[in-house]
């Protein structure tokens, strides 16, 4: 088990190496080590790790491929994803607030990144039918198991931004703590893919990068206007961007400088 660590370790070490080049894996390996092992986050090396990626157009460890193979090695039958969770009421807040406020019941409904399926057991529920995709295969193994009673549900695993869904077929597509971590180029590829998939008038909630990762977290270089201009190139129309919501937006995505953005086909 630990031989097999360790190569499935080096092995994305090469795969990090090959695409990024030395000098980004050092400083990434270098903001890594310094967060885990002394618990300093240094957000001024990350915010140069982000500028590399943005002027040599590097995919950083978010390429799709790579990224699987990141996500492959979590314990997601732990259900890691849950610690991402700020509060109950937080998630309950977000669930009803911004999900079932834009994910109508009895519609198909595709979930990019479902993770051990914190969010899957909502839209389950509502969904006539629901596409779930990832780019991990221990991710949809573990929902594959945890919803293996439900009739409505599709696992597809995608190593890159193809979804495997045949065109005009979507009403509506959940995201949550995925785009945040996906490089400009990969993100235009799923943006291309939404507009293939979604029928018309159709909607998409994604949350994603509003100021370019500068706050860390491991967000990409994504920004908000960056995310609009994209939109356009696909024929996607921006119906709503906000970083909070609730009561004077008690709720919010201010730790990382991230967004919501809503948008229609």
């Amino acid at each position: 088990m630990y031989n097999s660590a360790m190569m499935n370790l080096l092995n994305i070490a090469k795969k990090l190496i090959k695409e990024n080049g030395l000098r980004w894996t050092f400083l990434y390996v270098l903001y890594w080590s310094l967060r885990l092992f002394l618990k300093i986050d240094l957000h001024g090396l990350y915010a140069t790790i982000v500028r590399l990626e943005g002027r040599y157009n590097l995919p950083g460890f978010n390429s799709p491929a790579t990224a699987g193979d990141i996500w492959d090695l979590l314990p997601w039958d732990k259900k890691p994803d849950e610690k991402w969770t700020i509060s109950e009421e937080w998630k309950k807040s977000l669930v009803d607030e911004v999900l079932l406020g834009y994910i109508k019941p009895g519609t198909v409904v595709l979930e990019v990144g479902p993770g051990s399926g914190r969010w899957t057991e909502i839209l389950q529920a509502v969904a006539w039918e629901l596409f779930v995709v990832d780019v991990s295969a221990k991710a949809l193994d573990i929902c594959k198991k945890r919803f293996s009673s439900a009739s409505n549900i599709k696992f597809i695993l995608a190593r890159d931004a193809s979804l495997g869904i045949a065109d005009r077929t979507i009403s509506a597509i959940w995201s949550f703590d995925v785009f945040v971590h996906l490089n400009p180029d990969d993100t235009a590829g799923y943006l291309a893919e939404f507009k293939r998939v979604l029928v018309p008038g159709g909607i998409a909630v994604i949350h994603h990068p509003n100021d370019g990762g500068l706050h860390g977290g491991c967000r990409s270089g994504m920004t908000g206007r960056l995310f609009t201009a994209l939109l356009e190139k696909n024929g996607l129309t921006l119906v709503r961007r906000f970083d909070s919501w609730g009561d004077n937006g008690w709720y919010n995505l201010s730790r990382h400088g991230d967004c919501i953005s809503v948008f229609t086909s």
